[in-house]
């Protein structure tokens, strides 16, 4: 209950203090500049249409999770983590919110690239929402990687980072890189193939490692910080 409390809080102040302006920017820019004149003819391909799905994806990712938990390294950190809740329900309350607002967005882009793209006339709708779970994989694993290279948790230089595996990620990479780095590309091709092969359950297996190895790493780094480092 404090874990859904604490994410309903931080969706109402996130959209008091930003308007989720940064969030709709990305959403806009990427549907006009990436879909184009395709809008009037449905021309895009399916492959293109979830590529452009998984970008967005990772941006919002990025600067949602970016933005919320840089919110908190001033004195409110303080406040809040003296209200009897555990470092655990505090990130976790963060990434909540975060996914939320950003679900919103990527439900919208969905519907919009179902019916202005040839998505429409490859899948059926209900088909089409279960093909959108690998691009919820990618949200996740570039969402717990943030999350751990947060300024919250370690400083602001090192989240940059975090964009190295994201953008390596994109170009499946072979070898032994390919165990290593997230399967970002690979999920978004799983996406449109329009069924599983055998091989795809390794990549997701590999996806929800990476989600749950940065998360628990997320929630170590911050119970062991000072919280009130940000007082003096």
């Amino acid at each position: 209950m404090k874990i859904m409390n604490l994410a309903i809080f931080t969706i109402h102040e996130y959209f008091r203090a930003t308007g989720f302006y940064v969030e709709l920017l990305v959403v806009g820019a990427f549907l006009y500049f990436g879909y184009g004149n395709t809008f009037y003819n449905k021309t895009m391909p399916v492959d293109e249409a979830y590529f452009i799905m998984g970008l967005i994806s990772c941006i919002l990712a990025i600067v949602t999770t970016y933005r919320i938990t840089n919110r908190e390294r001033n004195r409110r950190i303080h406040i809040i983590m003296t209200k009897a809740l555990s470092r655990f329900d505090y990130i976790t309350g963060k990434a909540i919110a975060a996914f939320v607002i950003d679900f919103v967005l990527l439900m919208i882009v969905f519907v919009i690239t179902y019916f202005y793209t040839r998505v429409s006339k490859e899948y059926s709708f209900s088909m089409a929402i279960i093909t959108m779970i690998p691009i919820l994989l990618i949200y996740f694993q570039v969402e717990a990687i943030i999350l751990f290279l947060s300024p919250i948790n370690i400083n602001k230089s090192a989240f940059m980072i975090g964009f190295i595996p994201i953008i390596l990620g994109f170009y499946q990479p072979y070898g032994i890189l390919k165990y290593i780095l997230p399967p970002i590309q690979q999920l978004i091709k799983i996406s449109y193939s329009g069924f599983i092969k055998s091989s795809d359950y390794g990549i997701f297996a590999l996806s929800l490692l990476y989600i749950i190895i940065f998360f628990y790493l997320s929630c170590t780094v911050f119970k062991n910080r000072e919280i009130d480092y940000d007082l003096s």
